[in-house]
């Protein structure tokens, strides 16, 4: 049979706000803290999906924002975040990488802001955009395109590649 189900969840409030929940390793001076991991578990069949989403406004109201972000040093490197769909061993393709803006049933959608961070005292991380190599076949394309219309009286989107400054 199926095991069993943890909720960890806050109480629910009629005329305020819920309650929040922390899930933290605890703090360390003289050493590191503890690896907090959040996995379904392993299956011969199919594993589980990790669902991290912010909660679902069912009025006018916001939803919550979703921010993925390693943690602030004072001195230091501050740790990577990797974004990556799974490996396959042996044989199949791995799972794609989609990053997406919401879409707006009426209203502007989000955008999507692809960048490095600004840097004093040292330069600035490259952003590279490309595709993986292959041994079988020809390479994958990389396209690059501004959004369309359907509005007679408006213009398509433009795609603008500019060099920097200095």
């Amino acid at each position: 049979g199926s095991s069993g189900m943890i909720v960890f969840s806050s109480g629910t409030s009629a005329l305020s706000d819920s309650g929040s929940v922390t899930l933290a390793s605890g703090s360390s001076d003289g050493g590191t803290s503890g690896v907090m991991v959040l996995s379904s578990g392993t299956s011969k069949l199919t594993t589980g999906s990790v669902v991290i989403a912010s909660g679902v406004s069912t009025s006018k109201g916001v939803s919550g924002s979703l921010v993925l972000s390693s943690g602030t040093t004072v001195s230091g490197n501050s740790g990577d975040v990797l974004v990556s769909s799974g490996d396959v061993t042996s044989k199949g393709a791995s799972g794609s990488l989609v990053l997406s803006s919401g879409t707006s049933a009426s209203g502007t959608s989000g955008y999507v802001l692809l960048a490095s961070g600004s840097a004093t005292g040292g330069a600035a991380g490259a952003v590279s955009l490309r595709v993986g190599s292959t041994n079988t076949g020809a390479g994958s394309d990389v396209v690059v395109s501004a959004g369309k219309t359907t509005d007679a009286s408006a213009a398509g989107g433009i795609v603008s590649i500019v060099s920097g400054s200095g």
